[in-house]
């Protein structure tokens, strides 16, 4: 199901996954610019094909940016990471 669009990409869930857009206190959820994704069983990742640019750990918590075109680059928090930088992340993979 598609949730969003950013330019022209589409960000599309399962149907059995849940999402929130405002449900945040943080000022990108305040903004419409992020979407928090819960997967009832392990993390849904990635939203979309790109390449890991940098993962981070911050305090206890993990910041992963994937980079989707020249323009377009996705943030993901609170997922351990089990990619690398510079991995190829595939829909579905």
């Amino acid at each position: 199901m598609k949730i969003a669009k950013a330019n022209e990409l589409y960000f599309e869930v399962p149907n059995e996954v849940w999402y929130s857009f405002y449900n945040s206190p943080y000022i990108s959820h305040k903004l419409g610019s992020a979407i928090d994704v819960y997967y009832p069983e392990k993390a849904l990742f990635p939203l979309e094909e790109g390449k890991v640019k940098e993962i981070k750990k911050i305090k206890a918590d993990f910041l992963i940016i994937i980079e989707i075109s020249d323009e377009l680059c996705l943030k993901v928090l609170h997922v351990k990471p089990e990619v690398d930088i510079g991995d190829k992340l595939y829909l579905g993979g």
